[in-house]
């Protein structure tokens, strides 16, 4: 596992790449005045940061196979990036009200880079509230106010792009990773499966026999170590995504599963 095994290195390449790029976009807004031209760069920096926040999350891309590293491990990243996000939309904010005055922030008056502040405004607003969603309180106390919350993703880039219309460039590329993503995730599907057995233990901890050849057939083939898989019931909720995960205890060569 690269990235675990050199976890200082990729924070320092994060963040040394964020503070470069920083530098490169304030350098291209140059003839203004300096807070202006930093203003303008966080401007840029966060587009970067959006295509990297959504390009993370992805399950079946190509990268947690060539760097060896678990999905829940890109969440992790995927949260430092949203968090240093927050941190460049705040400075963001502060600088162009400090360089415009605070009611330019709501000013439908299109320019070079787009269509109206007021546009990106609105759209950092939203991007404060998933924030808030996003806690760990929020997601062990009310897992469904984090995924709702998590839902103002759309809105909120859709408002950036036209608060800043270059902004489109930046998210083409993860979105047509997360598009096959969605088309591998879905060739993923094992279909319905039958519970054969259940049962509750001490500490919350429930077990699992479901009748399910096809992912048998799978782990037999990659004889994977420590696979999980994501289980629907359709009893707890009709929503498809609402998926709960359950560690493969036992996997002998029938078809019966123990979860």
């Amino acid at each position: 596992n690269i990235l675990h095994e050199y976890q200082a290195g990729a924070y320092l390449v994060y963040f040394g790449c964020q503070a470069a790029c920083l530098y490169l976009s304030s350098v291209w807004v140059h003839g203004q005045p300096f807070k202006s031209m930093v203003a303008r760069g966080l401007g840029r920096l966060l587009q970067v940061n959006f295509s990297l926040a959504l390009i993370l999350p992805s399950r079946h891309a190509v990268w947690p196979a060539v760097l060896g590293m678990s999905f829940e491990r890109y969440i992790k990243y995927h949260r430092i990036v949203g968090r240093s996000t927050f941190i460049l939309t705040l400075a963001h904010f502060i600088l162009m009200a400090n360089c415009y005055g605070a009611l330019d922030l709501f000013s439908a008056r299109a320019n070079c880079f787009g269509l109206g502040n007021v546009w990106g405004t609105v759209s950092g607003l939203l991007f404060f509230v998933m924030l808030a969603g996003s806690f760990e309180i929020v997601r062990q106390r009310s897992y469904e106010l984090f995924r709702v919350t998590h839902m103002l993703a759309l809105p909120a880039l859709i408002l950036a792009c036209i608060h800043a219309t270059s902004t489109i460039y930046f998210l083409l590329p993860p979105l047509a990773v997360y598009a096959l993503d969605l088309l591998l995730r879905s060739s993923h599907r094992a279909g319905p499966a039958r519970v054969v057995a259940a049962r509750v233990f001490p500490g919350d901890v429930v077990e699992l026999e479901i009748d399910c050849p096809r992912v048998c057939r799978k782990l037999e083939e990659s004889e994977a170590l420590g696979a999980y898989v994501f289980l629907h019931c359709q009893g707890v909720s009709v929503d498809p995504n609402d998926l709960h995960p359950f560690t493969i205890s036992r996997c002998p060569k029938v078809r019966i599963l123990s979860l």
